[in-house]
């Protein structure tokens, strides 16, 4: 559930009409966005910072990736 509310907002935001300038981007001149979204089940094995941690590594993949781009994992 949580993956897909990250991936929507992630797809409405690059397929929307916003077009927010970003003068000093030297990639683009509009605002892109680049998540990392993840879920997990409390009181599973998965501990806080290790979410935190698999999070933080999907959304500097999203950015590896490219611009506008979406990793997920749920």
């Amino acid at each position: 559930m949580h993956v897909r509310l990250g991936c929507h907002c992630g797809r409405a935001l690059s397929q929307s009409n916003f077009q927010i300038p970003h003068a000093q981007s030297q990639v683009g001149q509009l605002l892109s966005i680049s998540l990392g979204v993840s879920s997990v089940t409390p009181g599973t094995k998965n501990q806080l910072l290790d979410f935190i941690h698999m999070v933080d590594r999907r959304l500097y993949l999203s950015k590896r990736s490219g611009r506008n781009y979406i990793i997920a994992q749920g």
